[in-house]
């Protein structure tokens, strides 16, 4: 178990590697070379109306173990509508990034892509948000542990990884990777979105329900779904998602209809 954990983990290996995708106007695609032999890439869409003259939010995003980042341009479209630029992070060895998927690999290639971000003049560095979606909201955590965001969004996310080794009758020791999302949580002083489906069978709803009583600023959503199909509805979520951030001052304001 101690050495095949991350091909369980990271199940890279089950997903194609795949062309790249057809993408909405204005985006484009980030590389990271952390060394001779590793590409790691990355998709950054602008949000509307942002430019170098007119800098506005941004949304790193984090997604699933069984997914990949070509997934997610659509259903992150409500951030960009909202003028929230997002940037779809790979891991390594996922999609058509090279090398082999760690807690400190996706953490340093995350930084080194935030950090590029700070210097892009279409982003306002004091609005970047980090939006992790199941085993995506531990990288987020480990990310914001160091670099702490305006703002966290979690879904479906595990309080820690020997947590859950533990319910599966796995010593905690044994644990590589071991994502304290639950202590990065509640040391942060910003405001956190956790969101939880009420059925999840892989990662207990009771755990992001300890999340949220960890959070010093905090709001729960409770699902009625779930793991792989949680949210019920995107559009749904993403709105909620939306409107948390601008009344945390990090999006702005809804347009009135």
């Amino acid at each position: 178990m101690f050495g095949l954990q991350r091909f369980l983990i990271f199940p890279a290996w089950l997903l194609p590697n795949t062309s790249l995708p057809s993408l909405p106007p204005g985006a484009e695609i980030w590389g990271l070379d952390p060394s001779p032999r590793i590409h790691v890439e990355a998709i950054f869409l602008p949000g509307w109306g942002v430019g170098p003259g007119a800098p506005g939010p941004v949304v790193a995003f984090f997604h699933g173990n069984g997914e990949r980042i070509d997934e997610w341009v659509g259903p992150l479209r409500r951030y960009t509508e909202r003028g929230a630029s997002v940037l779809l992070i790979e891991y390594r060895g996922y999609g058509r990034s090279g090398g082999a998927p760690s807690k400190e690999a996706l953490t340093a290639d995350s930084l080194a892509f935030l950090e590029r971000l700070r210097h892009d003049s279409r982003v306002d560095p004091d609005r970047v948000v980090l939006h992790g979606r199941s085993i995506g909201g531990g990288v987020a955590c480990a990310v914001a542990g160091i670099r702490p965001p305006a703002a966290l969004v979690l879904q479906s996310t595990f309080t820690r990884m020997t947590d859950l080794a533990l319910r599966r009758g796995l010593p905690g020791f044994l644990v590589r990777d071991r994502f304290d999302s639950a202590e990065v949580v509640a040391r942060l002083d910003v405001p956190i979105l956790i969101a939880h489906g009420r059925e999840d069978p892989v990662i207990p709803f009771a755990q992001g329900q300890a999340l949220y009583a960890l959070a010093r600023h905090g709001r729960f959503l409770a699902l009625d779904c779930e793991h792989n199909n949680c949210p019920p509805d995107w559009g749904e979520f993403m709105a909620a998602a939306a409107g948390f951030l601008a009344e945390s001052g990090v999006l702005p304001p809804s347009p009135s209809p």
